[in-house]
């Protein structure tokens, strides 16, 4: 699939939203280069879910701008969903149909021709041996890999990955992480991921952003990060997240 080249492939700028008394987000800005991982980390009740939100056009900022994939996504939406692919913490797919069925329907939602591509996402995910079982009967890991084939259906320039490996055990956990470098780096695709596995975030990210109460407190690479926490011993990522958040 041929991708249009730019440097971003999102850029906010100025990012403020409220919700009554509650200030979710107070001038965020973001930029992610085009085929890389970023890595959105902080507490619940920080402002990464409003950040995702206001990105895939689900939530409209009271002021800033925001840009996906090159299109105005306060301008344009629907010209962003075409392009975007959306994993979130809630299953996806109609669990009283199987998996081959969820997957060749999100196919027609999208008006695809390549008939092959729902097995294609069956046997990358590991799920050919239940493709034509009831998505209800599949366990929580299978469930959660099925999520994502769904959100890479169409091959979107920008993928939204939120909490992805939840529920996942470790050598599935491994496979999904492989699987996401390889996106990145072959067909690069530009994923944004949210987690809470700090572990997940320094092993896929190329660069961080560690958001708290509204703000971007901490942001770089994951060297770079650790390497601004002052120790005597080699930092981690948990010493720097402990060091950026209020907790």
């Amino acid at each position: 699939m041929t991708r249009t080249v730019f440097e971003n492939a999102i850029e906010a700028t100025g990012l403020a939203k409220r919700y009554g008394e509650v200030q979710a987000l107070d001038g965020v800005d973001l930029h992610v280069e085009a085929g890389t991982v970023f890595g959105l980390l902080g507490p619940n009740g920080a402002g990464k879910s409003t950040t995702v939100r206001i990105l895939t056009t689900l939530s409209r900022p009271d002021s800033g701008t925001v840009r996906v994939a090159g299109i105005d996504a306060l301008r344009d939406p629907v010209g962003v969903r075409r392009v975007i692919g959306v994993v979130g913490q809630k299953h996806g797919f109609d669990p009283e149909a199987t998996g081959r069925e969820n997957l060749v329907l999100q196919a027609e939602l999208y008006g695809l021709r390549d008939r092959g591509r729902p097995g294609e996402l069956l046997e990358r995910f590991g799920l050919v041996d239940a493709a034509d079982r009831q998505a209800k009967t599949y366990s929580g890991g299978m469930q959660r890999r099925l999520d994502v084939a769904l959100g890479l259906i169409h091959s979107p320039q920008v993928l939204f990955l939120d909490e992805p490996t939840t529920g996942l055990d470790p050598e599935a956990r491994t496979a999904m992480w492989a699987e996401i470098e390889r996106l990145a780096r072959d067909e690069r695709m530009t994923i944004l991921l949210t987690t809470h596995y700090l572990e997940e975030a320094d092993q896929l990210a190329s660069r961080i952003a560690i958001v708290d109460h509204g703000r971007i407190v901490a942001l770089g690479t994951p060297g770079e990060l650790k390497a601004g926490v002052p120790s005597d011993e080699p930092a981690s990522l948990n010493d720097v997240y402990l060091r950026a958040v209020a907790v």
